[in-house]
């Protein structure tokens, strides 16, 4: 059982026994006056009441105001980012030899003999790819390639060249971007 579902169910609880306390009809005398006790509220002012029962309902009131207005843990979705990689003119690249990484932390990934590349991975749900990663890096000691994530989906997004082919709800799919060698 969840966080939420716990304190919604404390909430009605609260709820049951003030509502029980008030149909009881059981009025609290102050032991000093023997007068019904009286409370003041404010915004609502001083009511004559049982006042435990109100409460009750106060506090069952409070905790499901409380819930409500908190948004709860919604997850993760499943993404899937697809693009390949170009090898420079005149030169011969193992793509299977190097290794594709996102900033700042990783996924998993898997890349093929022709340059295309597979990443999944979870994204909170609510949130795009771009708020959580940067930069989708290759690298194989000899040559490497970036992608600037942020960048690439803001001239997507402004209709302006852009390396996204398509993005959709939990995907992207990028051009092929020319891997350049590593000076030495």
């Amino acid at each position: 059982m969840s966080g939420d579902k716990i304190i919604y169910a404390l909430a009605g609880l609260c709820f049951v026994l003030g509502f029980v306390a008030l149909l009881m009809q059981k009025t609290y005398l102050d032991s000093t006056t023997h007068k019904p006790t009286e409370i003041e509220l404010p915004m609502i002012g001083k009511l004559k009441t049982n006042f435990p029962a109100l409460i009750f309902v106060l506090i069952g009131a409070f905790l499901a105001a409380f819930v409500w207005s908190k948004p709860s843990d919604l997850g993760d979705e499943q993404w899937t980012i697809t693009g390949s990689l170009q090898v420079p003119t005149g030169e011969t690249i193992k793509w299977q030899d190097g290794t594709y990484a996102l900033l700042p932390r990783g996924w998993s990934s898997s890349s093929n003999p022709n340059g295309t590349f597979e990443m999944t991975g979870p994204v909170k749900k609510g949130e795009r790819f771009e708020d959580t990663w940067t930069h989708i890096v290759y690298t194989n000691g000899e040559f490497n390639a970036l992608i600037n994530i942020k960048d690439e989906y803001n001239k997507y997004v402004a209709k302006q060249p852009s390396l996204i082919l398509s993005a959709t709800d939990n995907t992207r799919d990028y051009a092929p971007v020319k891997a350049q060698r590593i000076a030495q």
